[in-house]
């Protein structure tokens, strides 16, 4: 943590506190390799028995399944280059966004693969085709099997780092797809109803919809440098105004830099010398903000230069 003074006619505090990066090379990596390969094995297997077999649930499935794995290589880039990459002069924060730009871009594939799951699921119900319920159903059963032991993998390391929880909620997302492929083949096998297999794949496009929506609304966010949406900003400022001898507060802004590095920064015009240290203290401690910067100015500086306190 560095902080410094400067003079320049008035009084400033600067304080930064960077994120730990430690934490994410730490991060347990084998743990996302071992499901991104379980993962791989899934994918190819759904895609050749769905051709095969003429299903569209598995293929909905697999195509849901392969967003997975990219989610999970993105978590794994992520992990490696939140450790590995220094800043530079021509990227003051090293590349921390990439996991940001191929976040949004799995978000817009997951939208393009429901639509086109659901374009084909009308086109079935209006011509129905005939599905082989058994190998399906075969494929579900190794699908979820290798969803299993990716999520067993997953678990040990899911609260080490957002990236790893983010990666576990995934597989467990897959287990649920793989649970209604089971059920679809199992209908179709012992019955012949050949809409099963239609309405699981509607179920499962309808499943990731929401989910893409949301990661590209959070996508967003960070890219337009919104608020993160754990942290009411009315209430810190408040909270900051109630400090002793704070009188006002400006420039006052906080956003993100990737899903999990929120940055502050603010100007508070204060008379007590402690502002400093009990801003910094309640943006990092209680707000979780891992870059802060707070600066201090006398009521007579504000007047003179900002004009936020006169």
């Amino acid at each position: 943590m560095d902080s410094s003074i400067h003079t320049h006619g008035h009084i400033h505090g600067h304080t930064h506190d960077h994120a730990n990066t430690e934490q994410l090379s730490h991060t347990p990596q084998w743990r996302i390799g071992v499901a991104i390969g379980l993962g791989l094995v899934t994918v190819i297997t759904q895609i050749i028995v769905g051709i095969l077999s003429g299903s569209l649930a598995l293929l909905s499935d697999s195509a849901h399944a392969f967003t997975d794995v990219f989610g999970l290589c993105t978590a794994l880039v992520a992990i490696r280059i939140g450790s590995k990459t220094s800043p530079t002069p021509q990227h003051s924060y090293g590349l921390r966004r990439v996991e940001v730009i191929a976040a949004g871009f799995n978000a817009l594939l997951l939208l393009v693969v429901a639509v086109i799951i659901v374009v084909e699921a009308v086109k079935r119900l209006i011509n129905p085709v005939e599905v082989q319920g058994l190998p399906v159903a075969i494929v579900a059963v190794v699908g979820l099997l290798m969803n299993f032991f990716a999520f067993l993998a997953m678990r040990g390391g899911k609260d080490e780092s957002i990236n790893v929880k983010g990666a576990y909620l995934e597989v467990l997302a897959d287990m649920i797809g793989s649970v209604g492929v089971l059920i679809s083949g199992a209908i179709t096998y012992f019955t012949g109803w050949v809409y099963a297999d239609i309405v699981a794949a509607v179920l499962i496009a309808l499943w990731v919809l929401p989910r893409a929506f949301t990661l590209l609304r959070q996508v967003g966010n960070v890219i337009l440098q919104g608020t993160p949406e754990d942290i009411d900003t009315t209430a810190l400022r408040d909270e900051i105004l109630a400090l002793d001898g704070v009188q006002a507060v400006h420039h006052f802004h906080v956003w993100s830099l990737t899903t999990e590095d929120n940055i502050g920064s603010v100007h508070v015009v204060s008379t007590n010398p402690d502002t400093r240290r009990d801003v910094q203290t309640l943006m990092e401690q209680k707000y979780h903000l891992h870059h802060v910067t707070v600066q201090v100015e006398s009521p007579t500086e504000c007047c003179d230069t900002a004009k936020a306190c006169c």
